[in-house]
């Protein structure tokens, strides 16, 4: 058998963030149903540290024995992207790369391969523990770090953090993050558009986006959020923007 999931050692810039220091007990929450669950779940920083990195593409691996909550988690996520930005493999017996599955569900005895870079996934593991009496908990611990390159955060981040504080209830939590979502899929089309438009930005990530009234630290997530435009939606794009009347 291959080593657990866990065992394989962790880059020691990787900091370990044990989401019971901070967030609650699955079973003293509701159930996971939303994303302000996951995120009471978790704890702040843990939360931040999976959604940085969601956006901007890096993988998600989800590794618990209790098939519900793995699912849960990683069904909840891809909500917060495009769903062509989405490579989504739910209870794998293997570790699958993230060009497969950049959101994987796994059970406890998967290990991940020494070539896979610590920098490109964040690991989540529903841990259980001893509580008062003979009742266990289960708590999330989450491994991983913000990268280098969104040290300075997202804008999109801040905005789902509002969300959650600011829903008075969970058809308004998904209204806004679905908002929220289209927004700055708008925004990857049109840094997308300006590549093909402007020749000298082409070679310019940062310019585009401040073109685009966006700040540079948004990069990351518009180059992997225009990775998820198909050839046909591109070429669609292409051909509107041609059309389209100039003033």
């Amino acid at each position: 058998e291959g080593p657990s999931l866990l065992a394989r050692p962790i880059d020691s810039q990787a900091a370990l963030v044990d989401a019971a220091s901070t967030g609650l007990p699955l079973n003293q929450c509701d159930d996971l149903n939303t994303v302000a669950d996951l995120k009471h779940a978790l704890g702040d920083e843990a939360f931040k540290i999976i959604l940085i990195n969601l956006l901007i593409g890096n993988q998600i691996v989800v590794c618990s024995s209790e098939d519900d909550v793995s699912t849960s988690i990683v069904l909840l996520l891809s909500q917060l992207l495009p769903q062509r930005c989405v490579s989504l493999l739910l209870n794998s017996a293997t570790y699958q790369e993230a060009y497969s599955a950049n959101l994987l569900s796994t059970a406890g005895d998967v290990a991940i391969p020494e070539h896979v870079s610590t920098d490109s996934f964040v690991l989540i593991t529903a841990k259980k523990t001893e509580a008062t009496g003979d009742e266990e908990e289960t708590h999330l611990v989450v491994n991983g770090s913000i990268p280098a390159v969104a040290k300075s955060g997202l804008t999109y981040a801040d905005g789902i953090f509002k969300a959650i504080a600011e829903s008075s209830n969970a058809d308004v939590l998904e209204q806004w993050l679905s908002t929220l979502r289209e927004q700055w899929l708008r925004h990857s089309k049109a840094f997308f558009l300006l590549s093909r438009s402007n020749a000298s930005l082409v070679q310019d990530d940062v310019a585009r986006a401040k073109t685009l009234c966006l700040q540079g630290r948004e990069v990351p997530l518009l180059r992997f959020w225009c990775q998820g435009l198909s050839r046909e939606h591109r070429a669609k794009l292409l051909r509107q923007a041609q059309t389209q009347p100039q003033t």
